[in-house]
C-alpha cells in the first residue's frame, strides 16, 4: 500500500515541475513522509543497524519542510500585498442600507 501511494505522488512530482506551485511542495511533503514510513514499517536490517531512527528523521524533515513552506508562502504573501481569500470586503447591501 504505501508503496502504491509512493508511485502516485512520485508522478505527480514529475508531472508539477516548478517549485513554486502548491501541488508540488504538498507532493514533496507527503513523498518525506511515506518514505519515513516506509522505513519504520519495513525494518531493513542493513538501514536499521548503521541509522536505527532514520523513519522518524525523515518524519521530523517533512514536518520542516511542511513548516518552512507554509510559512515562505505567507511571507511571500504579505510581501507582495495580495489579497488573503479569506478576508471579506463589506457590503452596504449586507448592512441594510439598500438605496
Amino acid at each position: 500500500m504505501l508503496l502504491i501511494t509512493l508511485a502516485i505522488f512520485g508522478l505527480i512530482t514529475a508531472r508539477y515541475r516548478n517549485i513554486r506551485r502548491f501541488e508540488l511542495q504538498i507532493s514533496i511533503f507527503i513523498l518525506l513522509y511515506i518514505i519515513g514510513e516506509i522505513f519504520e514499517v519495513y525494518k531493513f536490517p542493513a538501514i536499521s543497524t548503521s541509522l536505527p531512527y532514520i523513519g522518524p528523521q525523515f518524519h521530523i524533515a517533512a514536518a520542516l519542510f511542511l513548516a518552512v513552506m507554509l510559512w515562505l508562502r505567507l511571507f511571500s504573501v504579505r510581501k507582495n500585498e495580495y489579497k488573503m481569500i479569506d478576508k471579506f470586503e463589506s457590503d452596504d447591501n449586507v448592512n441594510g442600507n439598500i438605496p
